[in-house]
């Protein structure tokens, strides 16, 4: 069983009022698929399956809008607000009983970055990206809150393993300072960090793939400088099958 677990990018949005039927999450049982690897999907929400496709095949919690913190609540607490889906999302509410998810796949950050979202400091004048005193204590305070949420996975299933994924680039033409600060966070402290602590944790480094030719960038990525394309989605599949396959080792 594997749990896709996110915001809008595991959901599929493209952009304004558009997705990507599916998102990384179609092409990414194919992937598997070659690998000889059947996969089953967890999760509370069945919108936007590929086209033709049974919903409940493509079960998964993508949120759009949702933020680190909004994630970690939800996993296994009661929630009416829009877009929940009830909330209790491992522990089971009305719509679904308790899950336990042999890998999850675990992408979040963009809108933590895009809402400049930090409610352990307030930044005289509103957070600055380009200040790199305020970025390191920005990225300090959302790894902290990354950390909450991979401990409270932990907690509530400690068998899984996880697939931790960097997020993609924010704008078309340059690396946005705080989403690949983040990112690098991710790859230096975060992976190596939990499995130290006897995580199952495996990086799936999407922000690298995105980035290992610029020129794919504008393919990759969606008008709104945030979404992948239906490409784009196609290269994290990618990148995800690779790392759920190193996790079932």
């Amino acid at each position: 069983m594997l749990y896709p677990l996110g915001d809008s990018i595991t959901f599929g949005e493209s952009g304004p009022d558009a997705a990507t039927p599916g998102g990384y999450r179609g092409p990414l049982i194919g992937d598997l698929k070659a690998e000889g690897i059947g996969v089953v999907y967890a999760g509370t929400s069945t919108a936007n399956p590929p086209v033709g496709a049974d919903p409940f095949a493509y079960r998964h919690d993508g949120h759009p809008g949702y933020r680190i913190d909004q994630v970690s609540t939800d996993l296994d607490h009661a929630d009416s607000s829009s877009g929940a889906d009830g909330g209790d999302w491992m522990t089971g509410n009305a719509q679904h009983s308790p899950f336990r998810p042999q890998v999850t796949v675990l992408l979040i950050g963009t809108n933590d970055v895009t809402q400049s979202f930090d409610p352990q400091h307030d930044f005289p004048g509103g957070y600055n990206s380009a200040e790199p005193g305020e970025r390191t204590q920005f990225v300090s305070d959302m790894t902290a809150r990354l950390w909450h949420l991979l401990g409270e996975l932990d907690w509530l299933d400690p068998g899984q393993s996880i697939v931790l994924c960097t997020i993609p680039p924010i704008g078309l033409t340059s690396r946005d300072p705080t989403a690949h600060a983040y990112d690098d966070s991710i790859r230096t402290r975060v992976v190596p960090e939990g499995r130290m602590v006897g995580m199952r944790i495996t990086l799936a480094d999407v922000e690298a793939s995105f980035l290992a030719q610029p020129s794919d960038q504008p393919d990759l990525i969606g008008p709104d400088g945030v979404h992948p394309t239906p490409f784009g989605y196609t290269r994290m599949a990618g990148v995800i099958a690779a790392a759920v396959k190193t996790a079932l080792r």
